[in-house]
């Protein structure tokens, strides 16, 4: 077994002040610290369990303090900063400065305190005499701006291996911006572009926050398994503008966001054999599980049963159907890591469809323990739709996400139409037409045609359907009605018993053919009558034939009345009169004082002045047979 101890060592006179977070950490996400040392270089000792021989991690970065530098003052250009930076070139078209403190205050690349307006900043270096300056966005530029600094490494890293990079960074006070994604890049080969626009690859390290501090060092440093003989370093931002996250600082009209960068390492990290790669997999899927530590020719193993040797290689494709441990062995040592399955949950919205116009459609996505993200941002279980669009909805159980998707059509309800509620003429037609083509209908006598006749007042409507969508509509038809008509139609009566038609209750007016005027007329004789009566909007026609015959005496009194002048029952009058001479009503009310008396019997009661109530009354009268009686009771009066 391995054990690992750091230890820092002082160089060329720089004081050991290095102090290392020993935090472990296995994941590949960068780290970003405080400033924590000035230059140094890192040791480590590795001791084997049975003996004590030492080996030194190197730091395979050459000129990582950026000393060998041939001092400059101004702005370096391409073939300024090749030339005069040991080890280090830039691989693109922007060229990165180097700052340095033996230079006077009045070059814009002194390392501390320069004056000149075009300067960076005024940080000193995190150790020794010179720091890099490099640009990592700019705002207002003709084109996307970015500056990257290469070296090849020492040695070429080894597959397998588990490396540390990290370097210090500080914002330039007099950049406008600050940014994120600055990181290191590495690669087998020399990489570059002829233009200022970031390089398109993916680094292997890289902070994701937004770096501001411009008065001490950031340490940007992440660990990293080497997947190839990577033999070159390469630093910058590799983002484009569109994916580069910035902060306006307020500070200097320097349009950029400008940093600093020194103390440049690339360490083996020397620790036993492990894997990284994940702890869980959704059902179905695979993952890549990583020896770290093991050598080129590492030996894969898992205790799923199938025996045997999984593969030698630094990497393994997996994908279990259940949990499952993995384990490499590395001479005595063995390192296990176990992926655990979970199974996806089961989503499903059903077939496209289609829904009628002001329809709700609610899906229904639920699923136990589970969040849910809808297309419209909603995160319940259920979305209720009443448009067209397409619904997808993601579910997630336990780090899983099944997705679904269903398109939704809106189809118009059709165009039912039967117009408004109306009024009639005795004689008129009314033809309804439901009004909406390619359909099919439904009336409410069950009829199924497109047009219906009205044949008499009610309530009408029709239902149209096309397809799977049904509108309805409805009317309300009358016919006009004039005061007084309901005693207009043929009829036998009895001799004494004659017939009263009252017309007062049209203001419209009316004309007798035989040339009678009175709005009241008493009809006891048998014979034709002809009339015309003026409504609201109609002339009504009436013609009627009257037969008088002898019948027996007979007085029948109603019991309620209601004198509302509406032309209804608006007379307190016998229902039956048949075969009377004579006749004397009298009305009391229910103290017995004496209201109204008339000797005219089908003249009645108007009941005028006479309040809501029950009132007595009685019929003296002599019949055609000379006989005399009387009929009595009560009356009720209803306004």
């Amino acid at each position: 077994m391995l054990i690992s101890v750091e230890i820092t060592q002082h160089i060329q006179g720089r004081p050991p002040t290095f102090v290392r977070n020993t935090e472990p950490t296995s994941s590949t996400e960068p780290l970003v610290r405080s400033r924590m040392s000035t230059w140094q270089r890192s040791l480590q000792v590795c001791v084997l369990a049975w003996s004590a021989l030492p080996c030194v991690a190197q730091n395979l970065v050459p000129n990582p303090g950026l000393e060998n530098t041939t001092p400059f003052c101004g702005v370096f250009s391409t073939i300024n900063f090749n030339n005069l930076v040991d080890n280090w070139s830039t691989p693109t078209l922007g060229s990165p400065d180097i700052c340095h403190t033996s230079l006077a205050v009045s070059c814009p690349n002194t390392a501390i305190g320069s004056t000149a307006s075009n300067a960076w900043g005024s940080e000193q270096p995190a150790g020794g005499e010179a720091m890099a300056a490099l640009i990592t966005y700019c705002q207002g530029c003709a084109t996307e701006t970015r500056e990257y600094m290469q070296a090849e490494l020492l040695q070429p890293l080894v597959p397998g291996q588990l490396y540390r990079a990290s370097m210090q960074v500080s914002l330039g006070d007099r950049s406008r911006f600050a940014s994120d994604g600055i990181g290191f890049h590495f690669s087998t080969t020399a990489i570059g572009s002829p233009s200022w626009v970031s390089l398109p690859i993916t680094p292997q390290v890289e902070t994701t926050s937004v770096i501001t501090t411009t008065d001490g060092w950031v340490e940007v440093a992440g660990e990293f398994v080497a997947d190839a003989p990577h033999a070159y370093i390469t630093i910058g931002n590799f983002r484009n503008d569109a994916n580069t996250s910035i902060i306006n600082t307020g500070a200097m009209p320097m349009q950029y966001a400008a940093y600093f960068v020194d103390e440049i390492a690339v360490v083996p990290v020397t620790d036993e054999p492990s894997i990284i790669g994940s702890d869980t997999i959704c059902l179905g899927d695979s993952t890549i599980l990583t020896a770290v530590n093991g050598g080129v020719d590492v030996l894969w193993y898992s205790d799923d049963g199938s025996g045997g040797v999984l593969g030698n290689d630094t990497l393994l494709w997996v994908s279990p159907q259940v949990a499952t441990t993995y384990f490499i062995v590395v001479g005595e040592d063995t390192a296990y890591h176990t992926v655990d399955v979970v199974v996806r949950p089961q989503v499903d919205l059903g077939n496209d469809t289609t829904i009628c116009a002001g329809q709700l459609l609610l899906f229904d996505a639920t699923v136990a323990n589970a969040s849910y993200q809808w297309n419209d941002g909603s995160t319940g279980p259920m979305l209720g739709v009443s448009g067209p669009g397409t619904i997808h909805v993601s579910v997630t159980v336990n780090g899983c996400t099944v997705s679904d998707t269903v398109n939704v059509l809106v189809q118009p309800l059709p165009m039912v139409q039967l117009g408004n509620d109306t009024l009639l003429c005795p004689d008129e037609v009314l033809v309804l037409s439901a009004g909406a083509p390619d359909a099919s209908y439904s009336w409410q006598d069950g009829s199924m045609g497109p047009e219906y006749s009205v044949e008499g007042a009610g309530t009408y409507w029709v239902a149209g359907t096309v397809g799977t969508c049904t509108a309805s509509d409805t009317i309300h038809v009358q016919y006009e009605q004039v005061s007084g008509s309901q005693n207009l139609h043929d009829g036998q009566y009895c001799i004494g018993d004659p017939l009263v038609v009252d017309l007062s209750g049209n203001p419209g007016g009316f004309v007798w053919w035989d040339g009678y005027e009175e709005p009241i007329r008493i009809l006891e004789h048998s014979g034709t009558y002809d009339v015309q009566i003026v409504g609201g909007q109609c002339l009504h026609f009436f013609q009627f034939s009257l037969e008088f015959i002898s019948c027996d005496p007979a007085l029948e009194m109603p019991n309620v009345f209601s004198p509302n002048g509406d032309g209804t029952n608006d007379l307190f009058l016998p229902i039956v009169a048949r075969g009377i001479l004579r006749a004397q009503l009298s009305v009391y009310d229910r103290w017995g004082l004496l209201l109204y008396t008339t000797s005219d019997l089908m003249r009645g009661w108007s009941g005028r002045g006479a309040s809501e109530g029950v009132y007595f009354f009685i019929v003296e009268y002599t019949d055609i047979q000379g006989n005399d009686s009387s009929v009595s009771g009560h009356v009720m009066l209803l306004r």
